[in-house]
């Protein structure tokens, strides 16, 4: 089956959750606070659940992350993983649902924005999104930086505190905080990750998106 997904992204996701019995594996370079506790109840109730997201310390300044939604999924026993240079949006439902699509695993993304998605439930289209999945995932976990942990969460916390208190403290204008974590499987991902302004133009390049998501 392939259904085009435009305005009811939460409705069939927030479905696709309770029907899960086995797994469930989200890519997403955002998050909401309301969204992760899907994946926490998820986990709670034995489904084997992981995130793979975007962690740069301007996403969560911004709140198109969330440090305390993170927490909660790792508290819940998530796996987390964090890639530098992440743009997929994937929904993996055990062997039986897919959503590949344009939605971040935020409110904005699955309840006010105008997104488009194909949800998909042939075998053989799944196993190769699981494929892509456990390719990520197998790479990931081999990279510094790879597994989100409570030291990683820890760190950014506390930059992130002592940003806002800064921030308060500027008079006008804007202050980019070019600090990103994660994997980085490529060269230009090594690239943001050693070079502040790499880092720099990567953040900007996503500034729109950032903010609306």
């Amino acid at each position: 089956m392939i259904e085009i997904v435009t305005d009811e992204h939460y409705e069939l996701i927030s479905s696709l959750f309770e029907k899960a019995e086995n797994s469930i594996r989200i890519i997403s370079p955002f998050l909401s606070k309301r969204m992760a506790e899907l994946l926490c109840m998820a986990s709670h109730r034995g489904v084997e659940c992981s995130f793979v997201t975007r962690f740069y310390l301007q996403d969560f300044i911004d709140g198109s992350n969330t440090l305390d939604g993170l927490q909660d999924m790792l508290d819940a026993g998530v796996k987390l993983y964090a890639l530098i240079g992440l743009h997929t949006k994937l929904y993996l439902f055990d062997s039986c649902d897919s959503i590949v699509g344009s939605a971040n695993f935020t409110e904005c993304g699955l309840l006010r924005n105008i997104e488009l998605s194909i949800h998909l439930s042939e075998e053989s289209v799944i196993d190769d999104l699981r494929d892509y999945y456990k390719d990520i995932e197998t790479r990931v976990e081999k990279a510094v930086d790879g597994i989100i942990s409570q030291e990683m969460l820890d760190d950014f916390k506390e930059r992130y505190k002592k940003h806002k208190e800064a921030k308060k403290n500027l008079d006008g204008g804007t202050h980019v905080a070019a600090l990103v974590r994660g994997a980085a499987l490529d060269r230009i991902a090594k690239g943001i990750k050693e070079d502040s302004n790499e880092a720099f133009k990567e953040i900007e390049a996503h500034t729109g998106e950032r903010l609306t998501d």
